[in-house]
């Protein structure tokens, strides 16, 4: 399914290059965005069918990417990844019922995990 698009934006490095490692198994094309703003700029160049988005990053947070990409019309589903307690877990119920494209990802996750979340969005786009 190389037509398929899958954008993460992550700060940390070794998780980046880890999701890039265990999505090469679905056979689709992995864009790495190391903080927000990059992310912001790879959505609205690439238009990626889904989106894999760390919540806690320096720059741009990502619920401020979400909201940015909400402003200009760029609905991506998404799997939104934190590793945050409850208080953001409450934001994240919030945010996840206003927009049924928003999937939530409790850090850390078995790859298993992950795949199954990919497989499970791809199915539906």
């Amino acid at each position: 399914m190389t037509d398929f698009t899958l954008l993460v934006v992550d700060d940390e490095l070794s998780i980046r290059e880890g999701l890039a490692r265990l999505l090469k198994s679905l056979s689709i094309r992995v864009l790495l965005a190391e903080n927000g703003s990059v992310g912001v700029e790879l959505a609205q160049i690439e238009k990626p069918n889904l989106m894999l988005l760390d919540l806690g990053m320096p720059i741009m947070t990502g619920f401020e990417v979400l909201e940015i990409l909400t402003q200009i019309g760029l609905n991506i589903p998404t799997i939104v990844m934190t590793a945050y307690g409850t208080d953001t877990n409450i934001e994240l119920v919030k945010l996840s019922s206003n927009n049924p494209n928003i999937t939530i990802l409790h850090k850390p996750a078995a790859p298993q995990e992950v795949l199954a979340l990919v497989r499970d969005a791809m199915a539906k786009i």
